[in-house]
């Protein structure tokens, strides 16, 4: 639990941020897949297309950081009340954008495990979920069932 000191010198730099961009406008209202693709070390999910078509069943819209730019990224995340991603720096983005209890949903490779999106978004006041998933040949594997039922509805 933070002390409302804290909380309040938190609110005030998330206050401050301001990269000048344009109002939101995006398809992505509510429920988004963040779709790291192949930036940054690699780590992919296998069947991470089967998992985005169930997820897009379920109301989500599936955005793919390595095609978008800054702007377009957080216009799509400044109204998601849920985010799922595999883990990585490219949720940072959330941090930023995401509006005061959005809730983020991220499955961790059972070989890097960290906690480091637990602390943020205690820092900013957002809910999380995450599910260790295990390495199986180039990829990762998570249970798909499993990650559904960690999203709110």
């Amino acid at each position: 639990m933070q002390t409302s000191r804290r909380a309040h010198r938190n609110e005030r730099a998330i206050e401050s941020y301001d990269v000048g961009l344009p109002p939101p406008r995006s398809n992505c209202a509510g429920y988004v897949y963040l779709r790291r693709g192949e930036t940054g070390d690699q780590r992919l999910l296998n069947d991470e297309d089967a998992m985005i078509r169930r997820l897009e069943r379920r109301g989500f819209c599936s955005i793919n950081i390595q095609d978008l730019e800054l702007g377009e990224i957080h216009a799509a995340l400044c109204e998601a009340t849920v985010i799922v991603s595999l883990d990585g720096s490219h949720i940072t983005h959330i941090y930023y954008t995401a509006p005061e209890n959005a809730a983020l949903v991220t499955m961790i490779p059972d070989d890097r495990f960290v906690d480091v999106h637990k602390k943020y978004c205690d820092c900013v006041g957002m809910r999380i979920g995450f599910l260790v998933c295990g390495r199986a040949g180039d990829g990762y594997d998570v249970d798909l069932e499993r990650t559904l039922d960690l999203v709110p509805s």
